[in-house]
């Protein structure tokens, strides 16, 4: 009851705010996409949103998405295998299946499983950005904006530029890419290639991934036509990903293509962006490759739709269409539909108050409408200082594994219900500039018919479930220094819950309840640039461990020389339990970067 009348409280104050509509006055700044649909100042947002930017990727020297989220307070990565070969997810304590996906605010999510929301097809050199928006975002985004969204903004190919990387390491690791920009006149292109492959760090946990996409830009008059192409080739051991302490040597192959056509343009004033996108993903999945017709999964998903948004001055509005297929020789076939509207409002007045408002409306066949309001203020005490405060409601759909999956070991359930909840931040943002900048973060969720895997025993065998209720809640906090040629920033975040479950619980349980990022970054010596990136991660009852990862990077001329080494303290340690993750392991390369050339 309390959980509707929130919910309640919400949509009312929803309405009459966009009901009231462009009487408030103010001015829009840089835009941020991921937290709002109008576009707004990163120091005008509501929310707390994180963003990796450009320059930092680039000097990361780290070569998937995985690893760069690595190092974000509240968002704990959860490694089978290396180098972002397999992971999951999850943002403030939430399952890895609560966590958003988007590709230039296309969603990504895999339908079948989140197990393979990382399957991004691109390289991380045709990364502009990585925006995370942490918490509640159904309002914006729909279904499985749950614990938070992940949105990477890839590049334009607005400039004429070039760039080869390639590395070496132990263990047999290559790890080489190719990316190309060029633009005639209105038009625009882009070409990256890359592929990382290893003999693994022990037996069953080799891989082989191949990235190959192309971004193509029109421009006419005020249009602007962006065209992406994706796809993205896994191959690799699985040894005991899905079946931790069976020791069975699994091999998997993932294939994932994608397409995304945008338009933005202005009529009358309105801004309008209309959008189609299509993602086909393959899955493999031998659990023996010694006996590989003992278990043999094969499954594929397809997710396409259309979106059409517009917006004047501070109120947007838009519906979307999408369906979801799988073809499974496990799961079955199956499909479902989804229409939505949406509407958001956002506001700055009197260069002080920050408010932010919507409502989003979805309808799924076979679970019909589901309602997700939100709300957000925030008030500048000075130019440098801010209090933040936002509610708001999330939802997500079962995934076809929950829904259909036919093992004894992980069985699934038709009769799931969507899981929801009402999420509760406040917040406290210093910024200084490049010189200073602190976060501080409060949140609480109240989750109930949360869907997660039950079983009698801590080792299953499993059933997909609607357990009930959880309580999460936790803090966040970040602070960034910089000193002439020193720069260091420390996070942590820390996550509790309270409920009463009577069966274990596969996922819904198993958060980080402490995690310490540091990273330090200076020149040593002349112009030999050295990075140490520090990690404590403690779990709910679990023993806590800490990794540590060194880069030494020089350049000459165009080529930067770089030097690795990850986890160099040699911890052992899992992020799945039952499934080890590597020792120490040393690379080093080069970058050739050409910054411009003629045609």
């Amino acid at each position: 009851m309390k959980n509707t009348r929130g919910m309640v409280l919400i949509v009312v104050i929803n309405l009459l705010v966009c009901a009231a509509g462009n009487s408030l006055s103010g001015e829009l700044a840089e835009v941020v996409v991921t937290g709002s649909r109008v576009p707004v100042g990163f120091s005008s947002t509501t929310r707390d949103v994180t963003v990796i930017v450009k320059e930092d990727i680039e000097k990361s020297q780290l070569s998937s998405v995985p690893e760069l989220l690595s190092f974000i307070a509240g968002l704990d990565v959860q490694n089978r295998g290396n180098f972002g070969v397999q992971s999951d997810i999850t943002v403030r304590g939430s399952t890895f299946q609560q966590v958003l996906v988007l590709i230039d605010g296309v969603r990504v999510n895999d339908s079948q499983t989140a197990h393979h929301n990382m399957d991004i097809p691109l390289d991380v050199g045709d990364i502009q950005r990585i925006e995370i928006l942490h918490g509640h975002s159904s309002a914006v985004y729909g279904a499985d904006a749950f614990g938070g969204v992940i949105n990477i903004i890839t590049k334009d190919s607005d400039k004429k530029e070039a760039d080869m990387n390639i590395g070496w390491g132990q263990r047999g690791s290559l790890d080489g890419s190719l990316h190309f920009s060029n633009k005639w006149d209105k038009f625009g292109q882009r070409f990256s290639c890359s592929r990382r492959k290893s003999n693994g760090f022990r037996y069953g946990t080799e891989y082989d991934i191949m990235n190959i996409s192309g971004i193509s830009t029109l421009e006419l008059d005020e249009m602007k036509f962006r065209l992406s192409l994706g796809l993205v080739d896994k191959r690799f051991g699985a040894y005991d990903f899905y079946t931790p302490g069976l020791n069975y040597p699994s091999r998997e192959t993932t294939r994932t293509r994608f397409i995304n056509l945008q338009m933005t343009g202005k009529v009358n004033n309105i801004l309008i962006k209309p959008k189609v996108y299509w993602r086909r993903h393959y899955d493999n999945y031998i659990l023996d490759r010694n006996n590989p017709d003992s278990y043999n999964a094969e499954h594929v998903t397809y997710q396409y739709g259309g979106e059409l948004s517009a917006q004047f001055d501070s109120i947007a509005a838009g519906f979307d269409v999408s369906g979801t297929a799988i073809n499974s020789l496990k799961l079955g076939g199956h499909n479902r539909s989804r229409y939505a509207v949406f509407t958001e409002y956002s506001k700055t007045i009197a260069a002080k108050y920050d408010f932010n408002t919507g409502l989003r409306f979805d309808h799924y066949s076979g679970w019909g409408w589901n309602i997700s309001p939100s709300i957000g203020f925030g008030w500048c005490l000075d130019k440098n200082l801010k209090l933040r405060f936002s509610s708001g409601k999330a939802f997500r759909v079962p995934s076809y594994i929950e829904l259909y999956n036919p093992s004894p070991m992980n069985t699934g359930n038709p009769a799931l219900s969507p899981e929801e909840a009402i999420s509760f931040e406040a917040g406290l943002d210093y910024d200084a500039g490049t010189d200073l900048l602190f976060k501080l973060s409060v949140f609480d969720r109240i989750e109930y018919n949360l869907i997660d895997w039950v079983g009698l025993t801590s080792e299953g065998p499993w059933v997909a479930r609607n357990i009930g209720e959880i309580n999460r809640y936790g803090i966040e906090s970040s602070i960034r220094k910089k000193w002439k040629a020193l720069t260091a920033s420390v996070k942590y975040s820390w996550n509790g819950s309270s409920t009463q479950l009577s069966h274990f619980s596969k996922y819904s349980l198993r958060y980080p309840q402490h995690q310490l990022c540091i990273t330090l970054s200076s020149v040593i010596f002349r112009d030999i640039t050295g990075t140490c990136r520090t990690v404590y991660k403690q779990r709910l009852e679990e023993k806590g461990y800490l990794l540590v990862h060194l880069l030494l990077a020089r350049e000459v001329n165009n080529i930067e020389f770089f030097i690795k080494a990850d986890n160099i303290l040699d911890t052992e340690y899992e992020e799945v339990t039952g499934v080890p993750c590597p020792g120490r392991w040393l690379m080093a390369g080069m970058k050739l970067k050409v910054g411009s050339f003629s045609n």
